[in-house]
């Protein structure tokens, strides 16, 4: 996984970079989708995570990927982040980071918890070993830092906003509405006692039975915590809502279409689930969309999937749900839309748009007419050890409009670019940019 700067490379080898993670995040920016973070199954070596000082992006129009190193303060590699893009910022929040610790801090006890959530142990440092070596290990860390790229220039910022923080989470959600980056959910380490003192009326938290015994226990669980980064101010706002709150819950979905956040899916406890709330995000008032239920004519519950927001002529728009994990288990490949202008509102299968299964990937809209699904593993990812993970192999691209009249174009000079030779060269230099680096990349 290299560092390299800026670079341009044949779709079916950049797409290796994209499609063999999962964790990772994808957003939208002018046009262009960008890839960062995220981790991979089945390496070689110990490392899995993905570099975090370089993202991918994807170019709509010349169906092209690119790569860019990044400078400043890159964070740690992680998985189970949220980003969100602000204009020509994108933030990222919370995750499960790769990080450094020395032995010193292990052995005082300070990264106890750290060290219980480590996935690389160091192969060659003993117990007995003298404090001052300088010896250290690799471990991971659930966070609830927050961090900011600007996307003209590409480099990172460690923000260190006043309030108070989120709880420390991975497998989170986050979005953006004026100057403010909204975060929901998460698992994680429980709260400390003044953040329960001090903010536990405005969110629950549900303990992991399953972490809570047993040697070297580490106690994580689920909250529904709203969480509210103000660019303005640089400080975290816990606001308080009015209506039913979502049930605490991780590796769900959120989307944002005109003033309102809508929640869906997600784990709770033992349960998968594949109920829809609202959020208004002028009146700070929570509303239940659709229930939690075993009907047939819903997506079933699920945890991993992706929400992502279309256009659709009205001004209420839309919501397409890719993919997820269900409580049998299994990697779902199914495809769901909602108008949101219809009441009630309710699900429709796209049986055309499913393309495989997915979980753990990601999704963006590039324009109007497609969203892309990148990345995420295809198979069990509870699975024994012994069973191997198997991660997506193509760039899933769903058709949910017609294409714009540039598109169409595009699409058909590429595929008879012989018979254009001659009209290509006359174009504008910008669009005569496009149609060669389309033509050559064999798109």
């Amino acid at each position: 996984m290299s560092d390299s700067d800026s670079s341009v490379e044949p779709v079916a080898k950049l797409e290796d970079n994209v499609n063999k993670r999962a964790g990772h995040v994808a957003v939208g920016h002018r046009g262009r989708a960008l890839v960062w973070g995220g981790y991979m199954e089945n390496q070689v070596d110990n490392d899995q995570y993905w570099s975090s000082g370089e993202i991918w992006l994807y170019n709509s129009l010349t169906q092209t990927w690119s790569s860019h190193r990044t400078t400043g303060d890159i964070p740690s590699k992680c998985s189970g982040a949220a980003a969100t893009v602000m204009e020509d910022t994108m933030y990222v929040v919370a995750g499960f980071h790769k990080i450094v610790v020395s032995m010193k801090s292990l052995k005082e006890g300070s990264g106890a918890a750290l060290a219980q959530e480590s996935s690389d142990h160091a192969s060659d440092s003993s117990d007995d070993e003298d404090d001052s070596s300088g010896h250290t290990v690799n471990s991971v860390e659930i966070s609830n830092s927050i961090w900011s790229l600007d996307l003209n220039t590409y480099s990172w910022s460690k923000l260190e906003p006043g309030g108070d923080p989120p709880l420390r989470c991975d497998k989170t959600a986050c979005w953006t509405f004026g100057d403010k980056v909204y975060l929901f959910g998460g698992f994680g380490p429980p709260p400390a006692t003044s953040q329960l003192d001090k903010l536990g009326t405005l969110f629950e938290f549900c303990e992991d039975p399953t972490t809570t015994s047993g040697f070297g226990s580490y106690t994580r669980g689920w909250s529904n915590q709203l969480v509210v980064y103000n660019s303005g101010t640089n400080r975290w706002e816990w606001p308080a809502c009015t209506g039913q709150a979502p049930s605490p819950r991780a590796a769900h979905s959120v989307s944002v279409v005109g003033s309102m956040a809508y929640v869906f899916g997600g784990r709770h406890l033992d349960t998968r689930l594949n109920d829809l709330h609202s959020l208004d995000l002028v009146t700070m008032r929570w509303s239940l969309v659709v229930a939690d239920t075993d009907a047939l004519d819903v997506p079933v519950g699920r945890s991993w999937q992706t929400m992502t927001p279309i256009h659709t002529g009205k001004e209420e728009g839309g919501l397409v749900i890719y993919g997820g994990f269900d409580n049998n288990l299994t990697a779902l490949g199914d495809c769901w839309r909602m108008d949101l202008n219809c009441q009630p509102c309710s699900w429709v299968r796209c049986t055309h748009l499913e393309l495989g299964p997915r979980l753990w990937h990601a999704a963006v809209g590039l324009d109007n007419s497609q969203v892309m699904v990148v990345g995420g593993l295809t198979n069990n990812i509870l699975a024994p050890s012994y069973v191997a993970k198997h991660h997506a192999e193509k760039v899933l691209f769903l058709r949910v409009a017609p294409p714009s009249l540039l598109k169409l174009c595009l699409e058909y000079i590429t595929k008879h670019r012989d018979m254009f030779n001659k009209e290509v060269e006359e174009l504008p230099l910008s669009l005569k940019r496009i149609v060669k680096i389309r033509c050559s990349s064999g798109a």
